[in-house]
């Protein structure tokens, strides 16, 4: 929701990091970091019991902004360069 609402201040910011990015060949460690958050089943008063917890795991949001915007960019140019089969419906757009 963070990205969204203020997409239009950080998107310039955020196309020169992504251009460096691919330009330098790096990565970076920090976009690497998932947190894993632990919520409990409704119903299950306790952790230490097997099987009344979820775990969720949270991607760094910018690495998961650039998975996105690559995945979208690949699709396009298979696309425009016709690399995809006809009945192949996975990876076509819509």
């Amino acid at each position: 929701m963070v990205i969204k609402e203020s997409f239009d201040l950080i998107a310039e910011y955020l196309l020169h990091i992504f251009k460096a990015t691919f330009m330098l060949g790096t990565y970076s460690d920090r976009w690497h970091i998932w947190d894993m958050i632990v919520l409990q089943k409704p119903g299950k008063p306790r952790y230490d019991v097997p099987k009344v917890h979820h775990p969720i795991a949270l991607m760094n949001m910018i690495s998961k902004l650039l998975s996105t915007i690559v995945a979208e960019d690949i699709v396009h140019m298979c696309e425009k360069h016709s690399l995809l089969p006809d009945n192949h419906f996975r990876g076509h757009p819509g």
